[in-house]
């Protein structure tokens, strides 16, 4: 059985903001969604809470630790015939540097202005990134 493909994928994402606005984003150099730009995050676990999977995914890809701030959104994804379900949550950094903790799987992590967010993005359009950041821009 295959998520997404045999059953409806679960992932989620961490938007993470530095002082001056801008989000947190990482690089593809391999499959799946080679050369695409993603928010920190990944696939939910059996038995894992979706919040516990938010912070196990940024600290093992960005080395953050950070806590729940609250959810943005909930994303349908249909792409190479998958279905996944992603949960977008506002994290709060409370220890670490942003670097590349899986090089296996990423050649570039950057921050970017709202503006400058890349048209290659893996789950959520430019556009409907840029549309969660700026709601959550607004609540904070």
């Amino acid at each position: 059985m295959i998520k997404g493909k045999d059953f409806i994928g679960v992932g989620v994402g961490a938007v993470i903001l530095n002082e001056k606005k801008e989000v947190l984003m990482l690089h593809r150099k391999r499959e799946p969604n080679f050369d695409h730009w993603h928010l920190p995050g990944g696939t939910v676990e059996l038995f894992e809470m979706i919040e516990d999977c938010v912070i196990r995914e940024v600290k093992e890809e960005v080395g953050l630790t950070v806590s729940i701030n609250r959810i943005l959104a909930a994303v349908n994804s249909f792409y190479n015939d998958s279905h996944w379900i992603s949960l977008v949550y506002l994290v709060d950094v409370f220890d670490g540097i942003a670097k590349n903790m899986e090089l296996n799987k990423h050649d570039d992590i950057k921050w970017f202005n709202i503006e400058d967010i890349p048209t290659n993005t893996v789950f959520l359009t430019k556009d409907e990134l840029q549309n969660i950041i700026r709601n959550a821009l607004e609540i904070k």
